[in-house]
């Protein structure tokens, strides 16, 4: 057997044996995510009945009331309870269609995050500020990094946002990292044609 041959066979395996453990870290960033959404979730009080004095609910935005009953009752947010409030206020007429809004505000926020059926949990995000991660968007992060001159395709782009020190929560990384790719290569598209 020639030196090219077992040199090959080495790459090879170090190539598979690298693979592997790019899989076994997401495999526990996604598992610790999911424990803390787990440890928040126990820390919930949730059969306490909730406190909604002095939430303007006509004068603002549902994202903003939703801030304010969560800053009330501990960080969170049951919509079960919510949804009734919402409906008394006189925002809405039937309670389903209170329902779909509320869970539609909660989850497009990125203030909150799902620990239960039915309850979200104020997420307590302390921004990165130094390097490319200072922003929080990932898009950001990514446009930043192409402008150093980096290589980032579709499947590197979980890689670079993780290096970059991006929190994915419980979101899906190759989906937030996929539209992250397009919005960054759009801007720097827009960015080009205007120069």
């Amino acid at each position: 057997m020639d030196k090219q041959a077992v040199h090959a066979g080495v790459r090879e395996r170090v190539a598979s044996l690298s693979a592997e453990l790019d899989y076994h870290i997401r495999e526990a960033d996604r598992i610790r995510g999911a424990l803390d959404a787990a440890e928040v979730f126990l820390q919930c009080d949730v059969d306490s009945p909730p406190d909604y004095s002095g939430v303007d609910f006509l004068g603002q935005s549902m994202h903003r009331s939703l801030l304010q009953i969560a800053e009330r009752n501990g960080g969170t947010v049951v919509t079960r309870d919510v949804t009734g409030v919402f409906v008394e206020a006189g925002l809405y007429t039937s309670r389903d269609d209170a329902n779909i809004a509320i869970h539609d505000t909660l989850q497009k926020s990125r203030e909150f995050t799902k620990v239960g059926v039915g309850v979200y949990a104020r997420v307590d995000r302390t921004p990165i500020t130094d390097g490319p991660a200072a922003s929080r968007r990932p898009s950001e992060i990514l446009k930043a990094l192409l402008l150093q001159g980096k290589q980032i395709n579709k499947g590197l782009a979980v890689d670079a946002l993780h290096e970059a020190g991006y929190d994915f929560g419980l979101r899906n990384p190759q989906r937030v990292a996929g539209g992250a790719l397009r919005q960054a290569m759009r801007a720097l598209d827009k960015g080009r044609r205007t120069v």
